[in-house]
């Protein structure tokens, strides 16, 4: 059931809530938030124009919005621990791919010099 303060759920027993508690405590959609973002990143990657792009450049963009995309809603989750400098361990995976992102153009854009393809 959403709430003006985020969703709430029949009541499962944990040990965060007493028994006799009906509902969880009000918690953001996350998935929602990311099923949202996912339909709008391939609006966006769909509607590139193809022609003027460098190959491999419509797959990075996705992947570094994707990046993105995966790291902001893990800041409303409620179930992941923090691991490192207040970071989950799915914010430190998704840095990871936007460290990648630059390094993945770079061979990109080496690679198609190598087979004369326009940079």
């Amino acid at each position: 059931m959403l709430q003006p303060g985020g969703a709430i759920y029949p009541y499962v027993y944990s040990d965060d809530m007493g028994p006799g508690a009906p509902y969880s405590l009000p918690v953001h959609p996350v998935q929602l938030y990311e099923s949202a973002g996912a339909l709008l990143l391939c609006a966006l990657v769909l509607g590139l124009p193809r022609g003027r792009l460098r190959p491999g450049s419509a797959a990075l963009t996705a992947f570094a919005l994707y990046a993105v995309l995966g790291f902001v809603p893990q800041f409303f989750r409620a179930d992941d621990a923090l691991v490192y400098r207040g970071f989950t361990a799915n914010q430190l995976f998704y840095l990871t791919w936007l460290i990648a992102v630059p390094m993945l153009a770079i061979g990109v854009s080496s690679r198609a010099r190598e087979i004369n393809l326009p940079c």
